[in-house]
């Protein structure tokens, strides 16, 4: 009964699914929307299940859907749409997305466009403030400090514009499914809670801060070599972002938008101009996070060739004296980060990396994900953290790249799977063929249902049916697994691995005769060099120590001498205890390579391999300008403009991030040293290229070194594994 109601459920929600996506692909399509009333059902119980306010708050103020710009924040109100607050439950949720979908099939009163027919001829268009017998009230959109007064003795005609001031198609500029929950789950909170909602969501100033990521660019350079490739880029952007509100030909549809063809544009006519309004956004403009700087002159580059002309008004020539007027860099600015959170639902099958072909990934709770191999219905790994396809077709439009864990993987209970033709090692050939699944005879995967945010895997081992969901809970450094399991009856003797102990292992009987219970010494780190979170550092600073050593304070360098087999924190400037949190910083081993990391701002990955066991010194150097990484003598990294005030409360530690970020750190650390002293090139690669130099530096302002009975092994964690078989288990 209860796997025919999963089925029942799972039926359903696949058919909603593909309806929602369909309908994030149409939604700015048509001018009257289709009778779409159960898909909007659909995105509303989505975005209310699976959306997260805190997160729809930052893309309200700072994605291109520009929300803010016309409909205020907690200290301000905006002329040019409905404050959200004040909706209240008499405007349903359904309401709100057809909306947001379709906004002019319901213009809210206050809120229209009026278009006013002068005697001299002159359209003039607004939003109505009021109107009677002797003059018409505008509030000008683009500069909504400014009314129009128009005498009644001056006006020919006054219309009603059909258009609303909200541009149809805001949410495909969001990115993905998981941004449109977000933003939606967060409207829906705050037009419920009101105020008091919307100030416990606002943002933290820092999330809300955009990164010039324009400086250090060759400027004259980009807009040299921008060519016929540019300009077919170019025209793509801008037919998919820009044309709701500019218009396809440049006449702009939205009385809040600059007309490409005929007008002054607000703020700067010339290529260098345009940029930055993209970058930093201006006026009712939303800054373009979403592309990059060689994208943003890429659209540019468009609009002036195709749409723009020279006898626009202000048209800037680009000429040599022009070209020597901007900026000086060298990037010419050809890579961008692109890596986004984005939801895949309870389950994705993918390949993970070059070991397993097939898997299904599962997030299970509590930042935790579990892949099983489905060729072999075992265990592809448990970790904290996610799936990372940045390089996949998944995230890029021709990625080949292949899903990686990202993440720290949790020891001893990697080895979850079951015995196959009597045996829990690798199958052989007679088996299971190099890529293809074992024989049908000893497993069959029938796929998975969805019931709520879980899945439930339906497989077969020899002649028996299986369902099987998984959860994960984590309680500081502990992490616990459980599976469910309903197996149907069957002769056949099955045998399940459920955990790998590395060291101490002891069984011990429990009262239940169905039940065992394992117990053993876990350490922090396997043989892999995997390690373990417990967020406990190895010593930390805190007050005036810990503001002094900030990883992110500019005009400061900081060496630190280790070695290690697998992955973790070497120091950090981050919350004491709990969760990582936006502007700390840590610097740490993340798949054998370095890695500086500023939360929520971004970071910057090495090139060198340090997991071999071998003595390295790292050296890192934080200026206004630049951010660099040096490792035994040679640049390993480096970023510009890549550093973040100080954070009231957060701490200097060593050996830890924070009890769901970095890990902590599995190997040796000799010494660090921290100098008020940025050095320049030949000054950290001597550094990080040997220990006398590094000793004989000019005097650091902090020192630390491993102690006397403080070897910095790995912490012995007591560990229990605990199985049981519950209900009737007679095979007979």
């Amino acid at each position: 009964m209860t796997h025919l109601i999963l089925a029942t459920q799972r039926s359903t929600r696949c058919v909603a699914a593909m309806i929602c996506i369909c309908l994030i692909q149409l939604a700015s399509y048509g001018d009257s929307p289709p009778e779409f009333g159960r898909e909007i059902e659909t995105l509303v119980a989505q975005a209310a299940r699976r959306g997260d306010p805190a997160n729809g708050a930052i893309l309200f103020h700072t994605s291109a859907a520009a929300c803010s710009k016309c409909h205020g924040n907690v200290d301000q109100t905006s002329p040019l749409g409905p404050d959200l607050t004040k909706l209240g439950e008499k405007t349903s949720r359904e309401a709100i997305v057809e909306s947001i979908l379709y906004p002019s099939k319901v213009i809210r009163e206050g809120y229209q466009n009026v278009r006013v027919l002068t005697d001299s001829g002159e359209v003039v268009s607004g939003i109505l403030v009021s109107q009677d017998d002797s003059k018409i009230t505008l509030i000008d959109p683009s500069d909504t400090s400014r009314k129009i007064e128009i005498p009644d003795l001056e006006i020919e005609a006054v219309k009603k514009s059909d258009e609303s001031l909200m541009p149809k198609g805001l949410l495909e500029s969001l990115r993905g499914e998981r941004e449109i929950h977000d933003l939606l789950s967060y409207v829906f909170a705050i037009s419920e809670g009101g105020q008091s909602r919307a100030a416990e969501l606002q943002p933290h100033p820092d999330s809300l801060k955009i990164t010039d990521d324009t400086i250090g660019l060759d400027h004259a350079g980009i807009l040299t070599s921008l060519g016929e490739k540019d300009l077919k880029a170019g025209r793509r952007i801008y037919q998919s972002h820009c044309v709701n509100c500019h218009g396809r030909d440049g006449v702009a549809l939205m009385p809040t938008a600059r007309s490409f063809a005929t007008d002054d544009l607000k703020f700067g006519n010339d290529p260098y101009s345009m940029l930055m309004t993209l970058t930093r956004g201006n006026g009712l403009m939303a800054a373009a996070r979403y592309l990059s700087p060689k994208q943003r002159y890429q659209v540019v580059h468009y609009i002036r060739s195709e749409i723009m002309n020279s006898q626009s008004p202000g048209y800037v020539s680009i000429d040599a004296a022009y070209l020597r007027s901007l900026p000086e860099g060298d990037s010419l600015a050809d890579e961008k980060d692109d890596s986004i959170n984005r939801d895949y639902g309870p389950a994705l099958l993918s390949q993970i990396g070059s070991k397993t072909a097939v898997a299904v990934t599962m997030p299970i709770g509590d930042g935790l994900s579990f892949a099983y191999d489905l060729h072999q219905m075992r265990s592809s790994g448990i970790w904290i953290g996610d799936l990372d396809v940045s390089q996949t077709q998944h995230h890029m439009q021709r990625g080949e790249g292949m899903p990686n864990i990202l993440g720290e993987k949790v020891n001893g209970l990697q080895d979850w799977g079951w015995s196959l033709d009597g045996t829990f090692e690798e199958p052989d050939k007679r088996m299971k063929p190099p890529r293809g699944p074992v024989g049908e005879q000893w497993m069959q995967f029938r796929g998975y249902y969805l019931h709520e945010d879980s899945a439930v895997l339906s497989y077969g081992i020899g002649e028996a049916g299986i369902l099987e969901s998984v959860q994960g809970q984590r309680r500081g450094g502990a992490v616990s697994i459980s599976h469910d399991l309903r197996i149907e009856p069957t002769a056949q003797a099955l045998r399940l691995s459920v955990a790998k102990l590395s060291r101490g292992e002891l069984i011990e009987e429990v009262s239940n005769e169905h039940s065992i219970a394992v117990r053993g010494e876990l350490s922090e780190s396997d043989e892999s060099g995997e390690s373990l979170f417990t967020g406990q550092p190895w010593e930390y600073l805190q007050g005036d120590e810990a503001r002094r050593l900030d990883l992110g304070q500019t005009g400061r360098s900081i060496a630190i001498r280790f070695r290690t087999t697998g992955d973790g924190t070497l120091v950090a400037t981050s919350p004491l205890k709990g969760r990582w949190r936006p502007g700390g910083k840590t610097l740490f081993v993340r798949r054998g390579k370095l890695v500086f990391d500023i939360g929520w701002v971004g970071a910057m990955v090495g090139r060198t391999n340090v997991d071999d066991g071998r003595w390295h010194t790292a050296v890192l150097v934080v200026t206004e300008s630049s951010t660099r990484l040096y490792l035994d003598g040679q640049l390993d990294a480096s970023r510009r403009q890549f550093n973040h005030e100080q954070i009231a409360g957060h701490v200097f530690k060593i050996g830890a991030t924070s009890d769901d970020f970095g890990g902590d750190f599995s190997g040796q650390i000799e010494k660090i040293r921290s100098w008020s002293h940025a050095f320049d090139r030949d000054e950290a690669t001597g550094i990080s290229n040997s220990v006398q130099a590094m000793d004989s530096a000019i005097e650091p302002d902090y020192e630390w070194e491993k102690q006397g009975g403080f070897d910095s092994e790995p912490l012995e964690l007591s560990s229990l594994v605990y199985a049981t078989l519950a209900g009737d288990t007679d095979t007979s």
